[in-house]
């Protein structure tokens, strides 16, 4: 069985472990990105992050769940940050990748 987590997600609806997004407002969705610790610190700065506000739209913020992992998420991406969220894909795709290939 495979355990390691998807490099990216959408999430569009509450449920029963996640509601800090509020996804259940109309055309909500929160887009979840596995990046580099350097890219994260990055993005996020400060070893302690203040308390976020998980339903702000279009902010990146640390993974309400994952963000030891490195995990960053943002509510409907836009203008400005469509573009910075697709090289943020890139990036956890290219780490992705890499992990699979060093399993096999």
């Amino acid at each position: 069985m495979n355990h390691r987590l998807p490099f990216v997600t959408i999430a569009t609806v509450d449920n029963d472990y996640d509601r800090v997004s509020n996804l259940d407002r109309d055309g909500v969705f929160r887009l979840n990105i596995g990046i580099s610790k350097t890219t994260f610190d990055r993005l996020l700065p400060g070893a302690d992050h203040p308390p976020a506000d998980y339903t702000s739209l279009d902010v990146f913020l640390p993974h309400p769940d994952y963000a030891k992992q490195h995990f960053v998420c943002i509510l409907n991406p836009s203008a400005d940050n469509t573009d910075a969220a697709t090289q943020l894909i890139l990036e956890a795709y290219s780490i992705a990748a890499a992990r699979f290939r060093r399993l096999q």
